[in-house]
């Protein structure tokens, strides 16, 4: 919260208090030690808001910060604002003390675009590899995770959810403080009701752990996908609201929907209104409540700069098999199944089947997603990569035997025996489940 100088009606000057004083006292001046006191006292509140009002003006212009005074900066607060929260990141990121910490990389040039064979792709090698995923729903997610998922050379991460985020990045943190050669790790950040990606917290973690891993020289890979407005509204639509998972009482359910009803519950840039509040802004009830859904131009500005800034590539939903796919493939030495499409929505509304008028509509109100869905396009095109082939020359996978990660056969070093205890103790609590409601059927 910034700091505010006293308001004249309710502080008084130090003339003006010793005068009060004086009257008070019977007539007696202020002993000399309280009247310095009060002068320093109001003498460092006027410094701290001449602070705060430079740092105010040079982080909100292009002007260049005067010598002395780019180490002072506001507090970092977690706004709900997002491009208030993504000012925040990118100080903390360009900020010298930070800088000298972690000597974190900016994947982006300086001029905002990626030039033809301007980067490296990472590649594992024997060190390992680490890949930070941030899942945005309906976008070819449950595809994209599927390699990962329940490959045994690989610790698998999903957070979705308090608990999740909590115990993961601090195994995270660890991790990368004990790290063991060949370790592997797919991150994947699909938020659910845990914090949102433009919380502060979110991103200062993925940045720290892309420095962890740079010091450690592990290879380290960020991505998101993104995808076209009105396919990602229709199919949106078709799998929140006009189907529903047995007991799913989260989402309005429209069985039998209409393209009223897809007007009535389209929302406005929902890509980007993931991003600033999670997969909750699209429940019902979040709606009833009167939550906002809306996010400002400058909010979905600040998302995609993040983006732009944090994450070495942003692909989309209609390029995945002919560029993300490839690329993964390339990075993480796995293979994608392109011709299953898992988590597939049912077709109840149609895309090529609504009306001219519906589709402006949704137009309208899904410009700011257009926005980031375009310059992705610009920003990162496929020839980027110095390093990468293109999609029909990339090599198969390698044979991980031959990768010299003895360390593979080391159960801990993949979560295997975590990941049996938690389906151990997921049996055994069903086991007692069923095991109790048969005893109140036999006492009925």
């Amino acid at each position: 919260m910034a700091l505010t100088p006293p308001h004249p009606s309710s502080s008084p000057s130090p003339a003006r208090a010793a005068t009060t004083a004086n009257n008070h006292n019977g007539g007696m001046s202020l002993p000399s030690t309280l009247r310095g006191a009060l002068i320093m006292t109001m003498f460092v509140v006027v410094i701290i808001q001449l602070h705060l009002s430079l740092d105010k003006f040079y982080s909100q212009s292009s002007l260049p910060c005067p010598t002395g005074l780019e180490g002072f900066h506001a507090p970092l607060v977690v706004l709900s604002n997002a491009s208030i929260t993504t000012e925040a990141a990118i100080r903390l990121r360009n900020s010298k003390e930070f800088s000298r910490d972690w000597n974190v990389p900016t994947p982006l040039e300086q001029n905002g675009r990626h030039q033809t064979g301007s980067k490296l792709l990472p590649e594992i090698n024997a060190q390992g590899m680490i890949i930070f995923y941030l899942h945005i729903p309906k976008t070819g997610g449950t595809t994209i995770m599927e390699p990962f998922e329940k490959n045994p050379h690989w610790r698998y991460r999903m957070v979705y959810g308090w608990n999740k985020q909590d115990k993961y990045r601090q195994e995270m943190y660890q991790t990368l403080e004990d790290w063991k050669p060949g370790m592997k790790i797919f991150y994947e950040y699909h938020a659910g009701l845990s914090s949102p990606y433009m919380d502060l917290t979110v991103r200062e973690d993925l940045l720290k752990w892309r420095a962890m891993a740079q010091v450690r020289k592990i290879p380290f890979f960020a991505f998101t996908v993104i995808r076209e407005p009105l396919s990602f509204a229709v199919s949106h639509f078709n799998y929140y609201y006009a189907s529903r998972k047995k007991g799913d009482m989260r989402y309005f359910f429209v069985p039998n929907p209409t393209e009223d009803d897809f007007i009535r519950l389209t929302l406005p840039n929902p890509q980007c209104l993931f991003c600033v509040h999670t997969e909750e802004a699209y429940y019902q009830s979040y709606r009833e409540q009167g939550k906002p859904i809306d996010v400002p131009k400058e909010g979905c500005e600040a998302v995609y700069e993040s983006f732009a800034t944090e994450l070495d590539w942003v692909g989309t939903t209609e390029g995945l098999s002919m560029e993300t796919f490839p690329l993964i493939e390339h990075v993480a030495h796995v293979r994608f199944h392109r011709s299953k499409v898992k988590n597939k929505s049912h077709d109840k509304i149609v895309k090529n089947q609504l009306l001219n008028s519906t589709v402006a509509y949704v137009r309208s109100i899904t410009q700011y997603d257009m926005d980031m869905y375009q310059r992705a396009q610009t920003d990162f095109p496929i020839t980027m990569w110095a390093n990468f082939e293109g999609p029909h020359k990339t090599r198969p996978p390698h044979n991980h035997t031959n990768l010299h990660m003895a360390h593979f056969d080391t159960p801990d070093l993949l979560g295997q025996a975590t990941r049996k205890r938690e389906r151990e103790e997921k049996l055994r609590m069903k086991k007692e489940k069923k095991q109790k409601k048969k005893q109140v059927v036999a006492q009925e």
